[in-house]
């Protein structure tokens, strides 16, 4: 009977010291990360720190004040070190829990695999989510900033643009084919469904500088840049609904669009002379064109609302003038920084 009453008090000293020193490994975790979080701006988990890691503390003080005569022997010890160091995967795993999915967007620029891919550009989606597209393939992340899922480019070709936007979880990828250049082939991916809806096979126009996407993404429809016209496509489904023919001698530098309006910036080298057209997404209808007094090199559009085109020169016209069918004067002026 006595053997027995005292088998507690004898073993309940050393049960607490254990758990006491578990507890304050756990403690002096979450004060490091604390102090980590002084000087970073990342501060999401934070809060949650700044609650447990006192009663935590707290916790651990009155178990080992509890528990102080059961320190005797090595055993104990060894297995309080043991434990202590046991305790830290879950602590830590509860800490990734506080501070919540992690989305690093620096690494956006750490190569991978550099002699076979580089960055093309990225979506933003509606849903809070990314996609990173690189020559060899999109990869798309949730709000969360976990992976999604994504697709490779197709065998022979590499991705070289994206349209500027999304419509209705829809995007636009070009890819070159050698030996032809950007937007050999051009496809609709569903970025909801991570499928692609279709693809086509086009000859690409001349080359233009890489701050010039040869498709845009207006509505319902698909506008490609191609050898000698710009082609407006139904989105979901490919077909071709108007054609636009650029004359010869010029070619479309620059294309986006807004609402229901498409813009580009039709380029003449040869004669010096660049124009900017506004056309109805839905039937290529020209809205107006106005000459823009700015050297033909490295044209694009800066902005679709308020338009802005040029690089190193700035244009201010309203859609809302240009889409009532009133000429867009729109007159270059340097811009200043």
């Amino acid at each position: 009977m006595d053997d027995h009453t005292s088998q507690g008090p004898r073993w309940m000293p050393r049960a607490l010291f254990v758990s006491g020193t578990a507890v304050a490994a756990v403690t002096g975790l979450y004060l490091l990360l604390l102090g980590h979080m002084a000087f970073v701006e990342w501060t999401r988990g934070r809060g949650w720190l700044l609650l447990l890691t006192p009663a935590l503390g707290l916790f651990a003080y009155v178990l080992l004040a509890r528990g102080r005569g059961g320190s005797r022997g090595a055993p104990v010890r060894w297995l309080a070190a043991a434990l202590a160091l046991a305790a830290l995967w879950p602590a830590w795993q509860g800490y990734a829990w506080m501070r919540g999915p992690q989305a690093y967007a620096w690494t956006w620029w750490q190569a991978e695999n550099p002699e076979q891919a580089r960055p093309v550009g990225a979506w933003q989606l509606p849903s809070g989510g990314l996609v990173r597209a690189r020559t060899d393939g999109l990869r798309i992340y949730n709000g969360e900033g976990r992976s999604a899922g994504g697709r490779a480019a197709p065998e022979g070709t590499a991705f070289c643009a994206l349209s500027r936007t999304v419509a209705h979880g829809v995007g636009l990828v070009a890819a070159a084919r050698p030996p032809g250049g950007c937007g050999t082939r051009v496809s609709a991916v569903d970025l909801r469904q991570d499928d692609e809806l279709w693809a086509k096979d086009l000859p690409a126009a001349p080359s233009a500088d890489v701050n010039s996407p040869s498709v845009a993404v207006v509505d319902g429809t698909a506008a490609v840049v191609t050898d000698g016209a710009l082609l407006g496509l139904d989105l979901r489904g490919g077909e071709e609904r108007w054609r636009m023919p650029v004359p010869s001698g010029c070619r479309a530098r620059a294309l986006d669009g807004v609402a229901e309006r498409i813009l580009f910036v039709e380029d003449c080298p040869g004669a010096g002379t660049a124009r900017l057209t506004s056309l109805d997404a839905r039937t290529g209808t020209p809205a107006w064109q106005t000459p823009l007094r700015i050297s033909s090199g490295e044209l694009r559009v800066l902005s679709a609302r308020p338009i802005g085109c040029g690089r190193g020169t700035r244009c201010g016209c309203s859609t809302t003038r240009g889409a009532s069918g009133a000429p867009c004067r729109c007159r270059a002026r340097a811009r200043t920084s």
